[in-house]
């Protein structure tokens, strides 16, 4: 009896897994982002983008250009 193997039904099975494993770390990493902010805004280290004016953002969040200003990444 010779088996079949298709190829393109056994890489979309690896990727959905992988979608699954990677959507569950970005949440698990967005919650310790959040518990890092509520910690920072207790004790008004939160920062603010020169550019885009958010408010609350992390030292982490921030990038800084050659003459020193701080942006944050989304801009």
């Amino acid at each position: 009896m010779k088996l079949k193997f298709d190829v393109r039904k056994f890489s979309l099975e690896i990727f959905l897994s992988n979608v699954i494993c990677f959507q569950g770390y970005l949440g698990k990493v967005s919650k310790e982002h959040e518990k890092r902010v509520k910690k920072a805004k207790k004790g008004n280290e939160t920062l603010e983008c020169e550019i885009c004016c958010q408010e609350d953002l992390l030292i982490d969040d921030m990038v800084e250009c050659t003459v020193g200003h701080l942006y944050c990444r989304l801009v």
